[in-house]
């Protein structure tokens, strides 16, 4: 288990943006579920490096981004694969991953692993996650090779967009069982996969997307790409270079491995990415807002003080 100063926890204003004590509670926790994910990576020999918010805090800040709320790595696909299979028989009892392989109705191109789907409140669990109740995740996303011939990137990229187009609009009223079935029989043909009943065809399609991602390796590209942004129409590539070996940095308490790249991934991804611009907090920050009207709903039902749980009253 983790160690952290008592001082740790104390609300703070960092960079002009208020850190709760609350935030500082969770941070605390997504630090233990990646000492987990470090565990096994480390048992295994999985390389896996601080992705997009995450990196970005390592590198400016060595630790959080003050209004960030949660922890990213990547993997390359390869590492990625093995990584959330070995997950899935090795991560304590009661955590989750989850991703399209193991679960019916996930939408992402990610994997996340999670401590549960549901506030905890045993004092066992409360002494493990330095006193969070809300349900921690951290997301690793696959990285993904680029072939070196152009014509198999665009022929990869429009099937991947064809194959998720049709996962997310088969429900659409506008979209007519006919047509989705004619799409359906147009990927088989193309993919040389078969559809069938033994699964819901939303996971089929989701996983035959992860699938057509990892369709080269290392001896096909010389670049490697988050497909999420490639597919959307942005030139998103980094050298494999930058993804050869990882290198310490500080974050927060603790280190966390940074591609030895780092400067040109963050350039790609953010600009000028030492400027320090306060967004306020990312994606409906903080991201346990939900949690936390429960909890509040609960404490105040039981004539339990606020401040119990770190809340500012």
């Amino acid at each position: 288990m983790l160690t952290f100063d008592e001082k740790f926890f104390e609300a703070e204003v960092r960079e002009g943006f208020r850190v709760t004590s609350m935030m500082k509670h969770c941070w605390a926790a997504e630090m233990e579920l990646l000492s987990e994910i470090d565990r096994i990576c480390k048992k295994h020999q999985i390389p896996y490096f601080a992705d997009w918010g995450t990196l970005l805090g390592a590198v400016r800040h060595n630790g959080f981004i003050p209004w960030d709320d949660d922890l990213d790595i990547g993997m390359k696909r390869p590492d990625y694969e093995r990584f959330w299979r070995i997950a899935r028989e090795e991560l304590p009892e009661g955590y989750q991953v989850l991703n399209a392989y193991t679960d019916d109705d996930y939408i992402l191109s990610t994997t996340k692993i999670t401590t549960g789907n549901t506030l905890q409140f045993s004092q066992e669990h409360l002494r493990a996650f330095h006193g969070c109740p809300y349900v921690i995740i951290i997301d690793i996303f696959p990285i993904d090779y680029v072939p070196r011939v152009k014509e198999e990137e665009e022929m990869q990229i429009e099937l991947v967009n064809i194959v998720n187009s049709a996962a997310i609009h088969m429900n659409d009223p506008d979209t007519s069982e006919e047509s989705f079935q004619e799409t359906v029989k147009m990927i088989e043909t193309v993919c040389g996969v078969t559809f069938n009943d033994s699964m819901p065809i939303f996971q089929q399609l989701a996983i035959l997307g992860e699938q057509l991602c990892d369709l080269y390796g290392p001896d096909d590209a010389d670049y490697l790409t988050a497909m999420h942004r490639l597919i959307g129409g942005q030139p998103y590539y980094v050298p494999k270079e930058a993804y050869d070996t990882a290198i310490m940095m500080p974050f927060e308490n603790i280190e966390i491995p940074v591609p030895v790249g780092y400067d040109e991934i963050l350039k790609l991804k953010y600009g000028d990415y030492m400027q320090r611009v306060n967004c306020g907090g990312a994606h409906d920050y903080p991201y346990y807002k939900e949690q936390a009207e429960v909890l509040r709903k609960m404490l105040i039902e039981n004539h339990i003080p606020l401040s119990a749980f770190y809340f500012e009253e």
